[in-house]
């Protein structure tokens, strides 16, 4: 049960984290300089890869602690 407990307290957390960083992203997104537009793909995207003219694009999202990070599982391939 403490297991459980501290295992929903950290998705909690995570996604409460999850939500400042898109409010924080998306309250200044008109505004970024192309610059600073490629500084947040750089943050976010980890991989793209192609196949077979399928684009499957990886992210990753800084969640605030200093190892933790919320990744793609199974990133989604698009067609392109």
């Amino acid at each position: 049960m403490a297991f459980l407990t501290s295992t929903l307290a950290d998705s909690l957390a995570t996604l409460s984290h999850l939500e400042q960083f898109c409010r924080h992203v998306s309250e200044g997104l008109d505004a970024l300089t192309f610059e600073e537009c490629q500084e947040l793909l750089r943050l976010v995207v980890e991989r793209i890869t192609v196949d077979n003219c399928r684009v499957r694009i990886e992210t990753i999202i800084p969640t605030g602690g200093e190892d933790e990070q919320l990744r793609t599982l199974r990133p989604e391939p698009s067609k392109g």
